[in-house]
């Protein structure tokens, strides 16, 4: 996974599959490590994800939910389209903030921090 910080957001990018395994450990401890040096924007690019799981997507709406409880703020963005159908037909799509791309969930984190 990579993981680099723009400005004040930190952005997370999983990589191949997202289904339980060592990737996912792997967001969760970079989103701990992230919050812990008091960061409170991130932006979580899916676009280099292939496969998810249920267990993936549930791993998804955990780090959405442990950044919102820390006073964070967690936008994804580059879903392919059956991942955002998912979240379409799962209602996930309104628990969570979705971008189409980069520049569209960096202008979401700015504007709900200015507004």
């Amino acid at each position: 996974m990579k993981h680099s910080i723009i400005d004040d957001v930190a952005v997370l990018e999983p990589s191949r599959m997202l289904v339980g395994g060592d990737e996912d450990s792997i967001l969760d401890e970079t989103l701990d490590i992230r919050l812990g040096q008091g960061y409170r924007k991130f932006l979580i690019d899916l676009a280099d994800v292939t496969t998810t799981n249920s267990t993936g997507r549930g791993q998804l709406i955990r780090l959405h939910k442990r950044a919102k409880l820390a006073g964070a703020q967690l936008v994804f963005c580059n879903l392919d389209h059956h991942l955002a159908q998912i979240f379409h037909t799962s209602k996930i799509e309104l628990a969570v903030t979705i971008a189409k791309d980069r520049a569209q969930g960096f202008a979401l984190l700015h504007a709900h921090s200015t507004g």
